[in-house]
């Protein structure tokens, strides 16, 4: 029963910011601010490398665009422990 309130609570904390956020205009400006720092970052780069590297390393014939965004997804969560 604690978790399903604490869920609840949660959930509508997360629609009041995201209310609030948008009210005030924040959310633009916050997406506008990470989409910034991302290509400054060059992670598109790095992972269209990483996806290139991936499909020559299994052969283009015998990779699936699945295996690709499955590859993808997995240098992207540890872009931070790479980085650290």
């Amino acid at each position: 029963m604690g978790q399903d309130v604490e869920g609840a609570r949660k959930a509508m904390e997360q629609s009041m910011l995201d209310v609030k956020l948008q009210e005030t205009g924040e959310r633009e400006r916050l997406k506008e601010y990470i989409t910034s720092q991302l290509n400054e970052s060059g992670w598109r780069e790095e992972l269209k490398k990483q996806c290139v590297q991936f499909i020559q390393d299994k052969g283009v014939e015998k990779v699936s665009l699945e295996q690709v965004k499955e590859s993808g997804s997995f240098f992207l969560r540890n872009i931070d422990s790479q980085d650290g």
